[in-house]
Formats: C-alpha cells, sequence, structure tokens
C-alpha cells in the first residue's frame, strides 16, 4: 500500500516568514505542488522523506536568514587584510610560518606535530605522463569532438627524475600526489604490463628519496578504452573489474605502498557529472542525473569495498612480512558550495527560491556521498518537478554495511563556489565577473581562497565528526587534506595574492580546531587540462602549475621547466616551515 501526503508547499512554515514581513509570502507554484510520495517500503519513504528534509532546511534556514558563508567570508577578510599585504617581508614570512606551526601544535583535533604536516603539489597521470593516448578513454573522447589531448603532455613519464628532484630544490616540498595510468598497467582486460608496475615503483622511490611523501590515486578521471567499452561504472558488475586492478597494482607494490598514503578516488563526483550531466566527459551525456548518481552510488561502494579489501590483503601479506607497514587509505571528495547572488536580494519571494535551489544543488552535489560514508546507504531522491525539468529525476540506491570503517583520511577538492538565483545558474560559463580579483583563467572558477575554509567546515560537520566518533576510540574526526585547490592565472602578482591567502585560511582552519593535515595544491606543473566546448585549450589556457613549462616544439628549451615568480611565496613558505617544523 501507498500512501500519498501532500507537503504543499510545506505551508507549516509560512508563519515564520509572515513574522519578518508585512505583505503575504506565497511559495512558487512548482514547490507548492511538489509531490513527495511517501512509500510504504522503507526505502522508498526514506528517499522521499530526505528530499523533503531538503527543501525544509532551505526553507528554515531562509527564515533564520542563515547567510554563513558571509560570516566566513567577513572573518577571513579581516585576516587577509590585517595580515597579508603585497610586499613580501622576511618579518611577514616568518609570522605565517610561526602561526601555522603553532597552530598544529595546539590542534587537539589531529594528533600530528608540524613536521609531520603535508605541504606539497598535485597532480594526475593522464595530464602528465604522455604516451597515454592510444589506450584512454578519455583520449578517445576528445579525440572525437576534435579537442586537444594529451600527447606527450610535459613528459613526466621519461623526466620524473629530475622533476622530482626540482620540486625539492626549488618549490620545498614535503608530499605529492600522483594518480597510476590504468590503463597504462592493464591495458587489455586482464593483461597487466609489468614494465608500468616498475615505472611507478621507481617514481615512488625517487620521491621517498627526495624525503617526499607520496600520495598515490587509484582513479583520477580516466579509464581504460576496453573498460569504457563494457559500460564503465553504470554496472555494478564492473566495478568488480576496478577493484581487481587496485589489489593488483597493491599486492605488487605493498612494500612501497606502506611508505604513501593511498587516495582510493579523486572524486567520483567529477567523472560522473562530466560524463553524464555536463556531457564534457567520456560518454558525453547531458543532463541525466539517474545515470549521474548511478555512477556516484557505484564508484563509491567500490571504492569502500576495495579499500576494505586491500586492508585485509595487507594482514594476509604481513605474516610473511612482518615489517610491511599498513597502508593509510583515504578518498577525495569534490566540494563546491552554492550561495544566492546578489541579483537575488530584491524580494522574498526570489531569495526564497535562491535559498530551495542552493539546498537542492548541495544535496545533489554531495548529499548521497554524505549519507553513505556514514551509514553505508548511498540515497539519492529528485522528482520529475517542474523546476528541475532540465533534468531527469534520480532515484538511486546501494548499501555498503561497513562503509564507515573503510577509510582513514578524508580528501578536500576545492576551487570555488557558484551562485545561483531563483531563476537559476548564473556561475561558470554565464557568469561575467564583476571583481577584476575574483577572476580567472577558468570560466567555472572564482579566486576564491575562502572556500577553503567553507569546504573543509562541510566536510568536517558532515563526513569527518561523524566517522571520528564510529571509527576512533578518542572520538577524534578523521583528518582532512586539502587534495585539490589553486588557481589559475598568468598573472604572477594574482598568484602569490591567492597562496599567501589560501596558506592564511589553512592556518586559520587549523587554529579554529579543523582537522587539518595536509595541503597540496594543483598542481605542479603547467600540464594538460581537460577540454571542454567552451574551453578547447589542453595546453597554455588554464596555468595552474608552480613551475611554467615551455611547450613550444620548435624551441630548444622545449619542456623546459621554471619555476614561476607567483610560485615564490609557497615555496618560501614551505622551505621555512619545514626547517622549522
Amino acid at each position: 500500500m501507498i500512501k500519498k501526503y501532500s507537503i504543499n508547499a510545506l505551508t507549516a512554515l509560512l508563519l515564520i516568514f509572515s513574522a519578518q514581513t508585512s505583505k503575504p509570502i506565497n511559495i512558487p507554484a512548482a514547490i507548492k505542488q511538489l509531490p513527495i510520495t511517501i512509500s510504504s517500503s522503507i526505502n522508498g519513504a526514506k528517499q522521499r522523506a530526505l528530499f523533503a528534509k531538503v527543501i525544509l532546511r532551505a526553507l528554515w534556514n531562509h527564515a533564520l536568514n542563515k547567510n554563513q558563508y558571509k560570516i566566513i567570508e567577513n572573518k577571513l577578510a579581516k585576516l587577509y587584510e590585517s595580515a597579508l599585504n603585497d610586499i613580501i617581508s622576511t618579518e611577514q614570512l616568518e609570522q605565517q610560518v610561526d602561526a601555522l606551526c603553532n597552530a598544529i601544535k595546539n590542534n587537539n583535533s589531529t594528533a600530528i606535530e608540524p613536521h609531520e604536516f603535508l605541504l606539497g603539489a598535485s597532480s594526475s597521470a593522464y595530464q602528465i605522463e604522455g604516451g597515454l593516448d592510444k589506450t584512454s578513454a578519455a583520449a578517445r573522447f576528445y579525440a572525437k569532438l576534435n579537442l586537444p589531448i594529451a600527447q606527450d603532455s610535459i613528459d613526466f613519464y621519461h623526466r620524473y627524475h629530475s622533476d622530482i628532484k626540482q620540486m625539492k630544490d626549488e618549490l620545498h616540498i614535503n608530499a605529492y600526489r600522483l594518480s597510476i595510468a590504468w590503463n597504462r598497467i592493464e591495458p587489455q582486460n586482464g593483461v597487466y604490463c609489468q614494465e608500468a608496475i616498475e615505472f611507478y615503483r621507481n617514481v615512488i622511490a625517487a620521491l621517498l628519496e627526495q624525503d617526499i611523501k607520496p600520495m598515490i590515486v587509484f582513479h583520477h578521471y580516466d579509464v581504460p578504452t576496453w573498460f569504457e567499452d563494457l559500460g564503465g561504472f553504470e554496472y555494478e558488475e564492473n566495478g568488480k573489474i576496478f577493484k581487481q586492478f587496485c589489489l593488483y597494482f597493491y599486492q605488487q607494490l605493498a612494500q612501497e605502498l606502506g611508505h604513501c598514503l593511498i587516495s582510493m578516488c579523486n572524486a567520483p563526483e567529477g567523472p560522473a557529472f562530466k560524463g553524464y550531466f555536463t556531457g564534457d566527459g567520456t560518454p558525453g551525456e547531458k543532463n541525466n542525473l539517474h545515470k549521474t548518481h548511478t555512477v556516484i552510488a557505484n564508484m563509491y561502494y567500490e571504492l569502500v569495498d576495495t579499500a576494505l579489501e586491500i586492508k585485509q590483503t595487507y594482514k594476509k601479506l604481513k605474516k610473511n612480512n612482518p615489517h610491511l607497514l599498513c597502508p593509510l587509505i583515504g578518498t577525495q571528495l569534490n566540494v563546491l558550495p552554492f550561495d544566492p547572488h546578489h541579483t537575488t536580494q530584491a524580494t522574498i519571494l526570489n531569495r526564497l527560491g535562491a535559498a530551495v535551489k542552493c539546498e537542492i544543488a548541495s544535496y545533489i552535489q554531495s548529499g548521497g556521498t554524505y549519507t553513505f560514508l556514514i551509514s553505508g546507504e548511498y540515497r539519492m531522491f529528485t522528482p520529475d518537478a517542474e523546476f528541475m525539468q532540465q533534468t531527469k529525476g534520480a532515484n538511486v540506491y546501494r548499501y555498503h554495511p561497513n562503509a564507515y570503517r573503510a577509510f582513514d583520511w578524508i580528501g578536500v577538492n576545492i576551487y570555488s563556489n557558484n551562485f545561483l538565483n531563483n531563476s537559476g545558474r548564473i556561475n561558470g560559463t554565464d557568469l561575467i565577473e564583476e571583481d577584476e580579483e575574483r577572476y580567472t583563467d577558468n570560466p567555472n572558477y572564482r579566486n576564491y581562497p575562502e572556500g577553503i575554509y567553507r569546504a573543509v567546515q562541510m566536510i568536517t560537520e558532515n563526513i569527518a565528526i561523524p566517522l571520528g566518533k564510529l571509527k576512533n576510540k578518542n572520538g577524534k574526526p578523521l583528518p582532512i587534506i586539502v587534495t585539490e585547490n589553486g588557481i589559475a592565472t598568468k598573472d604572477d602578482a594574482k598568484r602569490t595574492r591567492y597562496f599567501k591567502r589560501a596558506l592564511c585560511t589553512i592556518t586559520e582552519l587549523i587554529t579554529d580546531g579543523y582537522p587539518v593535515i595536509g595541503y597540496l595544491p594543483w598542481t605542479s606543473h603547467d600540464n594538460y587540462e581537460w577540454p571542454t566546448v567552451q574551453s578547447t585549450e589542453g595546453f597554455g589556457g588554464r596555468c595552474y602549475g608552480f613551475f611554467a613549462v615551455n611547450m613550444d616544439k620548435n624551441s630548444p628549451h622545449y619542456l623546459t621547466r621554471t619555476l614561476k615568480e607567483g610560485s615564490r611565496y609557497y615555496a618560501d613558505f614551505a622551505q621555512q616551515f619545514l626547517k622549522k617544523a
């Protein structure tokens, strides 16, 4: 039996709104008529009740006028103004380094010393290695659209020794995130390349030799063509193929990986939304929210299951190798805060519409992930309603009873916020940035270091604290590493200002007790960036790197790496911090 209850625009909250204005308030018809069907099945009821809760939370926050993001932005603005200016002095640098060291020492939410804090950079295999196009699903997809592919990229495959030494000598980092090219290791289903295994073994050894902690990522936006031809992560059964690859790699390099951090994935949300919602990645579908979340749910299930299996494999291997170190396994999440645009401030009704849309967008972006990592239940329900007519509704459910046991740390990827008004999205390619300082060369991302604070706060409250209570005897939250963050710009002064503010934000987070243990911005080198129909450049258009790379094949200095002037503050900070720590 199915019972239907008309939420009827949640009219009970109208009394709250009426108390704040002398004019009557009407809920938008699209929300007022939204049918929330409560099924007699437990899962159906939970799915729909969850979406109703999203709407309720949006209306409640609007009633209380809770603009928490403004509080954070104002707080950080004062810090940026008082602590940082465009003149880089030795005294100022030392003060900032001392502040981070002291914050780490006094942070009761973590159990690390300053010398254990990770200050590094990030990369991904397809974007830097070169030589991966023939078996890359991403390369095949972009080639069909006549978009650039990586080809030799920056040839990290042959230059990793000198790159790693240069990063240590000039950038002074102590951690480096790199991904494993699945298609290099397994170019055909079930056929493994030992030469590829040895390549990654050598890269790890070279990093450790320079006292750089490796973070090894099993999945970063690309899969082998043969896996894509099987339907990729659209199908639950294909997840076992990914699991087999990860276990094979771990068994081959268990000794080396004990000295590394393992990240299962650079955020399933990324390839899923690109592949099935925006159409910017393989297989190129658009506005299919159901498939988007089916892929995310299937990926998270397999990431959790594989992480648990790796830990079991470690226990078996340790019986014959008592000195084998236990791998510390985590995964990364993309965080995208949604805010009402200033154009929504004209009327109460507009503000209400924007608030609801922001809450729904946040739920669609991360709501399923939050519930899955804590309870093991991936739930995503969105109705086929008028106000969501540009997408197909989603109703996705997967369950893993031991999800909360899988991860030892959580990675946060954060670049920017995103604006919505009552009529829809106005950020990204639709945004004409009004503030020159906020402009970057990536049309989807603003210059927004404040987002680091907001993202860590969101992940701490929604994942790190609840998981800490479930996993840790002392109840401490799971550690958080900011695993991706940065700015696309050719302006060295703007790059310098960005990282001064970013490091100040990291320090403030730790001072405020958040469990941050590392910062690994994107990216070590200017490299191949995933193109889109709107941003067609593969090289040179969006320069995130700490090192510039000469991409002129006719130049005698082709592929020469040069530390940017805008990277020197970060490099000097890292050098002084590691000396003091």
